[in-house]
């Protein structure tokens, strides 16, 4: 969907095999919002071992899509860990009565203003920032380090465990929001190219064919023995060039 006159974002969530076989709901979420002056994107994965786990990460994207418009709003020059706070005590208050160990989940969240960018990750997943001139990528190496496994939503906030990135607006090319049942996939040295591909290819595309195209890409992701859920969440600028 266009949301800004010269944005197209979108964003797509499939179950994974594993999730089908087992009549188990999708545990990802995805959300995009346009305000006036912003757009923001959120992508949730909720913990697999978790039994409540989908729904702590639908809660999640409401949460914080609820909370960055809130900040945008009213108190655009407040810190970050005063806008985490609230965010986590809203995914609380979303998700009661369920007790939040249940319903952890990661999150990953990017906001884009003609002056700045924000991008957030708890957890594991990748956020992709490209530039006309070079990229800024947020990820991990699972090969290397386990370090992440217990980043997500809890009950009680922790801003250290969040990854918060502040960028300028100027001369971007595209932001890439995916969880790790994509990222997990791709080498490191891929990354950018990959989500570089991604944006170029689908944000041209109508709607529909759009939507139909990204949703078979992930039903048929091309790696022997996949079982995650996917889901991905991308903002592209277009210029001239684009079109």
């Amino acid at each position: 969907m266009v949301l800004r006159e010269n944005i197209v974002s979108f964003c797509a969530s499939v179950r994974g095999p594993l999730h089908i076989k087992n009549d188990i709901p999708n545990q990802d979420y995805c959300l995009i919002k346009q305000l006036k002056n912003a757009t923001i994107m959120v992508v949730s994965d909720g913990v697999g071992s978790k039994p409540k786990s989908d729904i702590g990460s639908f809660f999640a994207c409401r949460a914080m899509v609820s909370t960055i418009s809130e900040y945008l709003r009213t108190c655009p020059c407040a810190s970050h860990r005063d806008m985490l706070r609230l965010f986590n005590a809203r995914w609380n208050l979303y998700i009661s009565p369920e007790n939040a160990e249940d319903c952890s989940a990661t999150v990953l969240f990017a906001v884009y203003t003609d002056e700045r960018i924000i991008t957030g990750r708890l957890g594991d997943g990748m956020i992709c920032v490209g530039y006309e001139d070079r990229n800024v990528i947020l990820s991990d190496n699972k090969n290397e380090s386990f370090s992440n496994i217990s980043n997500c939503m809890h009950r009680k906030f922790n801003y250290e465990s969040w990854e918060i990135k502040e960028l300028k607006s100027d001369k971007l090319d595209f932001i890439l929001l995916c969880t790790d049942g994509i990222s997990d996939d791709i080498k490191a040295e891929n990354r950018y190219a990959f989500a570089k591909e991604f944006a170029n290819e689908y944000s041209v595309m109508t709607y529909q064919k759009r939507s139909h195209n990204i949703r078979k890409m992930l039903s048929e992701w091309p790696v022997p023995m996949h079982t995650d859920d996917k889901t991905i969440a991308c903002l592209k600028v277009m210029r001239s060039n684009n079109v």
